[in-house]
């Protein structure tokens, strides 16, 4: 505590006068003093009213606390008028007030400066918009507001990948529950018309399935602008494309597209392979009808054929029977041309040319003495058969090949 005392009556002081001060709580009652001229160029008064401190606003401080010497510190403000107020550090370092009401990312409401560059933004928009916000010197942060304008929270950074590193990024149930999904991740985007719309959602729903698990949709927007599931994941990691629900472990709703080699490690199931349009199919890249085969069921019926057709000739080229028997050209599309040897266990039927440009061997004909006892044998005319010696000449030698006439 500081006491002064004075003796005679105090009266108006002097410039060179001194004031006393001491210090009572000092053992050595230490008293200091300090002339009214030097107080005089740091403390100004108008009328009993001191109205401010240091000059040309610099703030005072004891340069010389023992010897009672007042100077200006190392900080001063600035005021520059429309609510610009600032707090200057001799070093380039400034802290800025600015209440003016278009606070944009250059015109912060606080901020923390050097040589004129931000390095810090912070505080709250007051033009309507309502949102809070801090910036670094490159004016990427964040908002976070609650209006309508803008968003609850929006991140601002540039184009490279964002990494969030120090948590997980979770994002909240949709309601209290139970059998409540997730809230949405939505993406939004600007139509060619200039219409902001939302261009895609992600977002997860109570599985109808298992009691504990969800289902992960994911929507695009169509060209009417209505989001469509484009990719649907289901609780038992059941993959949709283009359709929801999953039927199977991978369903596709439309055509499957694979540029690669695709492996089946169990079989293929067409299971409505009725028409060419419909079976399975082999395209040339040369195109053109002939460059086309197609493999199918020749109708819905049961025991229908299983046909194998080229494209250009409407088909089919080969038919396999119900009862395993198989059908070459059948409808005379084309001639039959087999390059190697050709064995027959059982009867062979040709409708039309048998031409060989080899040898044609015939193993276990039937024998009879000619056609007479081959048709009385039951069989029929153009059949192959061979003689057994028995009948008149010149067929009383065996083993001469005989067509039934």
């Amino acid at each position: 505590m500081a006491q002064i005392i004075t003796y005679p009556k105090l009266s108006t002081l002097a410039n060179n006068d001194l004031l006393l001060v001491s210090d009572v709580s000092s053992p050595n009652k230490t008293t200091n003093s300090l002339e009214i001229d030097i107080l005089a160029q740091h403390i100004i008064v108008t009328n009993n009213v001191v109205k401010g401190t240091g000059t040309n606003n610099y703030v005072t401080q004891w340069v010389d606390g023992p010897n009672s010497i007042l100077g200006d510190s190392p900080a001063f403000t600035f005021d520059g008028g429309a609510g610009l107020k600032q707090f200057i550090l001799t070093d380039g370092y400034r802290f800025v007030v600015d209440r003016d009401a278009a606070t944009t990312l250059g015109d912060p409401e606080y901020a923390i400066t050097q040589n004129g560059v931000n390095k810090t933004s912070f505080g709250w928009d007051d033009d309507g918009g309502g949102f809070g916000f801090l910036y670094n010197w490159a004016g990427k942060g964040f908002k976070f507001g609650s209006g309508v304008l803008y968003p609850q929270f929006e991140l601002l950074t540039d184009p490279s990948p964002l990494n969030i590193s120090f948590c997980d990024l979770q994002i909240d149930v949709n309601g209290a529950g139970p059998s409540t999904g997730s809230k949405s991740l939505i993406f939004r985007g600007i139509d060619d018309l200039g219409n902001q719309l939302d261009g895609a959602r992600i977002f997860t729903t109570d599985s109808l399935i298992n009691p504990s698990g969800q289902d992960l949709f994911f929507q695009t927007a169509d060209d009417a602008g209505v989001l469509q599931t484009g990719l649907y994941i289901d609780a038992f990691q059941q993959i949709a494309i283009a359709k929801s629900p999953a039927t199977a472990q991978l369903d596709v709703g439309g055509s499957l597209n694979i540029d690669g080699i695709a492996q089946f490690q169990n079989r293929v199931a067409l299971v409505n392979a009725t028409n060419q349009n419909q079976g399975l199919r082999f395209t040339h890249p040369a195109g053109g009808a002939s460059g086309v085969v197609n493999m199918y069921y020749n109708g819905v019926a049961a025991g229908s054929r299983y046909v194998i057709s080229r494209g250009a000739t409407g088909g089919p080229e080969i038919e396999l029977e119900s009862d395993g028997d198989i059908n070459l050209n059948r409808a005379s599309n084309g001639n039959v041309l087999i390059g190697g040897n050709a064995t027959f266990n059982n009867d062979a039927t040709v409708d039309g040319v048998f031409a060989a440009e080899d040898a044609v061997f015939f193993n276990g004909l039937d024998s009879f003495a000619d056609d007479a006892a081959a048709a009385a044998a039951g069989i029929a005319k153009g059949v192959v058969y061979q003689t057994d010696g028995s009948g008149a000449p010149p067929l009383n030698v065996a083993g001469i090949l005989m067509v039934k006439q």
